[in-house]
């Protein structure tokens, strides 16, 4: 295989990486702070809980990951 499918296997665990760190945060939370405002740092979407945003989070991430995903796929099946 060459150097460009490299780089995207390497994509791939960053992603996997990204994710397990996320998702370590997502069970140090206990339920009470997942219904909780997101505060006044979060701007127009303070009063917000932060659930709503995990949850926008986590699609933009598997969208983002998808992607990654089909350019690996895409170098891998090239001739």
């Amino acid at each position: 295989m060459g150097h460009a499918w490299r780089l995207g296997y390497r994509r791939i665990a960053y992603v996997e990486h990204a994710y397990a760190l996320w998702r370590s945060y997502l069970d140090s939370l206990e339920d009470q702070r997942l219904w909780g405002k997101l505060g006044a740092s979060a701007g127009a979407r303070s009063e917000e809980p932060l659930v709503r945003f995990l949850l926008q989070y986590l699609e933009e991430f598997a969208h983002h990951a998808a992607e990654v995903a089909v350019v690996r796929d895409l170098y891998r099946a090239q001739p």
